[in-house]
């Protein structure tokens, strides 16, 4: 058996994920984080999907998209990190939290 791909999470990701008081979504996106970590790179749609335009960003789609929960994350050698969550079923939110994660990419670049 293969060991499990390590992901991680930003610390303003995390924070970003609090905002979600919905215990069934919550439930949802941490399962989505576990198929990440079984699969890692293998892991495809419509469990996670590509960012068009966001050069490696990913996005991570509980219940197989279903969730209006996403959490934008990226490859770092082996391994993932959550760099955003969008908690709202509203594109200014997706908006956000995209723009958060291309930010906070720059802390892991080295």
């Amino acid at each position: 058996m293969e060991p499990e791909v390590v992901v991680t999470w930003d610390a303003d990701a995390f924070d970003d994920f609090e905002a979600l008081t919905n215990r069934a979504e919550r439930r949802a996106a941490l399962a989505a984080i576990g198929k990440l970590r079984d699969l890692g790179a293998g892991l495809g749609p419509p469990h996670m999907k590509l960012l068009r335009g966001e050069s490696g960003l990913m996005e991570l789609r509980p219940r197989q998209g279903a969730s209006p929960v996403r959490l934008i994350y990226r490859r770092r050698g082996d391994a993932f990190v959550i760099l955003a969550a969008a908690v709202k079923a509203d594109k200014a939110d997706f908006g956000r939290a995209v723009a958060a994660a291309r930010t906070r990419y720059v802390r892991y670049e080295s």
